[in-house]
């Protein structure tokens, strides 16, 4: 970036930015470990969460926990 006429401060700016997404790229993978194994279960999953959130009624919830995902959460919409 200096070979192309950057000033210090920007170069700082692009390697702050670089060193943050390799710590988010790290994040994610131990995110995605420690909820490997999870399932929802009889839990409630995002959509019907925000359905109750919204007081919907007990129709509208169940429909929208149709929608949740239940097997691999890092499908969930």
């Amino acid at each position: 970036m200096r070979s192309r006429g950057f000033d210090p401060s920007t170069i700082q700016e692009a390697r702050t930015a670089y060193e943050r997404g390799l710590m988010a790229d790290q994040l994610i993978v131990r995110i995605e470990a420690a909820f490997h194994d999870v399932v929802l279960g009889d839990g409630i999953g995002l959509s019907e969460g925000q359905g109750m959130d919204d007081y919907a009624d007990a129709a509208a919830r169940a429909t929208l926990r149709e929608d949740d995902e239940k097997e691999d959460w890092k499908h969930a919409a």
